[in-house]
């Protein structure tokens, strides 16, 4: 018996030690795995959470701007007075017209941002709800209220940053640097955002998400070679889908569906960095 134990524990001694890939290696691996794993049937089955939310989020942007649109239609005889008595602005009849104008564009303002603001939140709530599945099922996570919750939450904070700081750069940088400062925003949400859904954990604090995601989106030369290659293959798929422009039904058919599986091809090549800057 006691050979028995020995010799368990010297086979526990001999079994070699997992070795970390190197930094090329996983670059290489990371890239073929994000193609092996398209044809699987847990692909697909988070691209049609990818579709759903891709249309959703088309439906409430569509219907925010008519929304909107019909209400600046509805100033419109108000303008049209406006505009009929400018000639002489100092007349009585000119003065009239403007000052009933005024509240009638306060409103329409105020109930413009208020259609903003709704937007935001619905948009904001199907991503957390459509794309949180399809990357929980991705990543054979456990998807439930708690995580709709604090993923509404993150990606609420995440959205509200990206518009704060494109607000920031259309006032305040002249419009010659604006262009490259967006572009360099876009460059950056392009590999941190899915970075921020392969750490985030419902389990853990707000606080513990963002330091372990500024942890691994810090390593940025892990996400050089990614980016380029899925801004060619983008590129590419965006060019091929162009050549059906001008039959409208068939252009936005293609996109919906090759938009899902790039988001889907990019989710896995993403993720697959990321697990291996973790381990």
């Amino acid at each position: 018996m006691a050979k028995k134990i020995l010799k368990t524990k010297e086979t526990k001694k001999q079994k070699p030690a997992k070795t970390k890939k190197g930094f090329w290696s996983s670059q290489i691996a990371s890239f073929l795995t994000s193609f092996r794993n398209v044809p699987r049937k847990r692909f697909f089955k988070a691209a049609l959470f990818d579709l759903l939310m891709l249309i959703i989020v088309i439906i409430i942007i569509n219907a925010s701007l008519i929304i909107i649109n019909l209400l600046y239609q509805s100033a419109m005889p108000k303008l049209a007075e406006v505009y009929d008595f400018s000639g002489d602005p100092d007349s009585v009849d000119y003065e009239q017209a403007l000052s009933e104008l005024t509240p009638v564009m306060n409103r329409i303002l105020w109930l413009s941002i208020l259609v903003i603001v709704v937007t935001l939140l619905l948009v904001v709530f199907f991503i957390s709800w459509f794309y949180g599945k399809a990357w929980c099922i991705a990543l054979k996570k456990r998807f439930s209220k708690l995580y709709l919750k604090k993923y509404f939450v993150i990606n609420l904070l995440w959205f509200i940053l990206l518009l704060a700081l494109f607000f920031l750069i259309a006032i305040f940088v002249r419009k010659e640097y604006a262009a490259v400062l967006v572009l360099i925003e876009l460059i950056l949400f392009f590999y941190m955002d899915p970075v921020l859904r392969t750490v985030f954990d419902e389990k853990k604090r707000l606080g513990d998400n963002i330091k372990t995601f500024f942890r691994v989106a810090r390593r940025v030369h892990w996400f050089i070679i990614p980016l380029i290659i899925s801004f060619i293959v983008g590129i590419i798929l965006m060019a091929a889908i162009g050549f059906t422009a001008k039959i409208q039904i068939l252009f936005i058919i293609l996109f919906l569906i090759i938009t899902t599986i790039f988001i889907g091809w990019l989710r896995n090549y993403f993720s697959q960095v990321v697990s291996y800057i973790n381990n």
